[in-house]
């Protein structure tokens, strides 16, 4: 079985950005199991820590003002419209159905995710992300074949005095990631929809590559920018709140065109 985001997949993958987050509530069980209806490739989800070290998927930091980590599984299941589910349980929706992406948002329970990881999914189908360089770090040395990739977000070229494909992968290969999970604006491509401009290569995206690092782009949504990022070879995958539309999209891409007399 070939793994997930290693450059070989011969056309951008499709992952739903919190599950089908435009359908359904976002990291809820119905958004991942939507998702896997639309025929994503992959399901991309947060998680976190409670108090009572349960880890649970689920974005911000905090709900109504209160951190997670201050909060039991049960406190915050009372704080939310929605039952924010444990990792454990989507991973049990998902298995033998859907790749994941699985991002750590904070350092300390690596090892726990990993297992859970390992119990439910095979190895081949499973993603970690991080924003945090350490983490990345740490799953490495715990399973090094499991693959990784560093998130990086606009905040990090805002703060490096390196040029912005250096701020990009330097990082990336000092922490020992597989792959690049970057902004969608990191990647310079922009839309020309109305002069049909053609694009040039992003010379971030030529530096990724040129370290060997496939690079997957967050969060893409309307049809003209899928239909871009979709169809640049040096994109891996999209990360979408729209994965119906982008499965649609790269369908329509490879459909050849037919004349008619």
């Amino acid at each position: 079985m070939t793994a997930l985001l290693d450059g070989r997949a011969g056309r951008p993958l499709v992952i739903a950005h919190r599950g089908a987050s435009a359908d359904a509530p976002e990291n809820s069980l119905a958004a991942f199991d939507a998702a896997i209806a639309q025929r994503a490739d992959l399901v991309e989800l947060d998680v976190r820590r409670t108090a009572d070290a349960q880890l649970v998927v689920h974005h911000s930091a905090r709900r109504r003002g209160v951190q997670i980590d201050r909060l039991t599984h049960d406190e915050l299941v009372e704080r939310s419209r929605h039952r924010p589910p444990l990792l454990d349980e989507v991973l049990a929706l998902c298995a033998g159905r859907v790749g994941v992406d699985v991002e750590i948002k904070e350092a300390g329970y690596e090892s726990e995710v990993v297992a859970i990881v390992e119990r439910r999914l095979d190895a081949a189908q499973a993603v970690v992300t991080s924003f945090h360089a350490g983490v990345i770090e740490t799953v490495k040395s715990l399973r090094p074949e499991l693959r990784c990739g560093l998130v990086v977000g606009l905040g990090r070229i805002r703060t490096s005095r390196a040029g912005v494909d250096r701020a990009v992968v330097d990082p990336a290969r000092l922490c020992g990631a597989d792959f690049i999970a970057m902004h969608q604006l990191l990647a310079g491509l922009r839309p020309h929809s109305q002069r049909g401009r053609a694009l040039a290569t992003s010379p971030v995206l030529k530096a990724a590559a040129d370290a060997g690092l496939p690079v997957a782009v967050w969060t893409v949504n309307g049809v003209i920018r899928l239909r871009h990022f979709l169809n640049e070879p040096l994109v891996a995958a999209v990360i979408t709140d729209t994965p119906a539309t982008a499965i649609d999209v790269r369908q329509s891409l490879s459909t050849p065109s037919q004349s008619h007399a």
